[in-house]
């Protein structure tokens, strides 16, 4: 740490204190840069205010903020193995490295998972002492291990717990945090123990939801911790996959693969559903075009303002290589490229090439507006009115019509329509 000019607080380094750029130690501030800071906040929060902890880290940091000695933290560590588990029994010392693996525990999870009867009662005894052990109020009461305390602890069951022993431990301690609704750290003990089922059940499970709250790039990254040669033979993995991958990068080439190689396996399978979900993901961003191009007319859009609305999260030119694949896409989908055009800026359907019933309806609204009484060679309007009642089956897009981009056109169409019917 930076130790020149070392000063009394006062008012200017008390503002550079609450920025976390100035540290007071001894009643003396000591100026920091960004890197030391980050080092000194860790430093704070591995030792959760435990002036003790401090205390013994700090002696090991006299070559420079970040480099303390390996002996010190030992020492720190030979504290622990002395001063709790030497002085506790045979069940308190299961308790303690057992449940070690799970963030926090509640008395009868720490049962479940060590056999010991009176886990809970341990748990309660050793957080009314301050044994490094804190307990968080709630209908049932959890307990969490002070940081250096349960890394201490996971270290010891390291070195004196048998591989298979640690590994059934993590997928008992997964299936109850599963079990409970922690989803989250069970799946990441699953992972550490090599239990790839739990994991995969956890993923099919949780990623409908987790993709409904915008969290893309934690279904892709679960599905990645998976060994490579189990993701590519499950259909539903790929699946998911797929669709995390898309939603976090503007259609990225390695989602489609991955939809594509699910469609496939899920046919393969006869899987109607399945096959059904993977073909609309893969052609989620196309049919998101062809929905705007069609609520814009015959004129189209402009590229940028199509890439900004496909893609409003996209940095740099990602949207426009994007949006030249989708445009590429599109067509395929379509089955005849001349149907979408892309030219002068803009992106459009061609009248000549598509029939479109939204566009029929909006020339058939403007004959019956063209027929009103009282207008200059006003026609006979019955024909085209009834011809458009025919045309209009409901709002535009139905559900995806609520789409922000697409509700002006879609509430625009249906007030014109139910003025047309009102005056037949």
């Amino acid at each position: 740490m930076a130790a020149s000019d070392a000063a009394r607080t006062n008012g200017s380094s008390s503002r550079l204190v609450a920025e976390g750029v100035l540290f007071v130690i001894g009643g003396i501030s000591w100026g920091c840069s960004r890197s030391e800071r980050e080092v000194v906040l860790a430093f704070r929060a591995r030792t959760e205010g435990w002036a003790a902890g401090r205390v013994l880290l700090l002696a090991g940091w006299r070559a420079g903020i970040g480099k303390r000695q390996r002996s010190e933290e030992q020492a720190l560590f030979d504290y622990f193995a002395q001063e709790v588990l030497a002085l506790a029994d045979e069940d308190t010392r299961r308790v303690l490295l057992q449940t070690a693996v799970l963030p926090r525990v509640a008395g009868p999870m720490a049962v479940q998972l060590t056999g010991v009867a009176r886990a809970g009662e341990i748990l309660s005894d050793l957080a009314r002492r301050g044994c490094f052990v804190v307990r968080h109020e709630a209908e049932t009461p959890t307990y969490q291990y002070h940081a250096l305390f349960r890394e201490f602890l996971l270290g010891r069951a390291e070195g004196t717990l048998p591989p298979p022993r640690r590994a059934a431990l993590r997928v008992s301690a997964a299936a109850l945090l599963e079990e409970s609704g922690q989803v989250e750290d069970a799946f990441q003990l699953f992972v550490q123990a090599g239990a790839w089922d739990g994991a995969s059940r956890i993923i099919l499970a949780s990623a409908p939801s987790l993709l409904g709250a915008g969290r893309a790039e934690t279904v892709a990254r679960w599905v990645l911790a998976l060994p490579e040669d189990l993701r590519s033979r499950d259909p539903w993995l790929l699946l998911w996959s797929g669709c995390g991958t898309a939603q976090s990068l503007p259609d990225p080439g390695g989602a489609r693969r991955q939809l594509e190689r699910a469609f496939d396996l899920f046919r393969a399978d006869g899987d109607a559903a399945g096959v059904y979900l993977a073909w609309a993901t893969v052609q989620k961003k196309p049919l998101e075009m062809l929905r705007l191009l069609v609520a814009h007319g015959p004129r189209g859009v402009r590229q940028d303002l199509l890439a900004e609305a496909l893609w409003p999260d996209a940095e740099g030119d990602a949207a426009h290589r994007a949006l030249g694949t989708t445009v590429y896409r599109l067509r395929k989908l379509l089955g005849k490229a001349e149907v979408v055009l892309q030219q002068d800026g803009r992106v459009a359907l061609d009248p000549r090439e598509v029939f479109v019933d939204a566009w029929a309806l909006e020339q058939l609204l403007l004959r019956v507006d063209a027929a009103a009484p009282g207008r200059a060679g006003a026609a006979d309007g019955a024909a085209p009115r009834a011809r458009a009642r025919e045309l209009y089956r409901g709002d535009l897009f139905g559900p995806a019509g609520d789409d922000p981009a697409l509700a002006p056109e879609r509430d625009r169409l249906r007030r014109r329509v139910q003025r047309c019917l009102r005056g037949s």
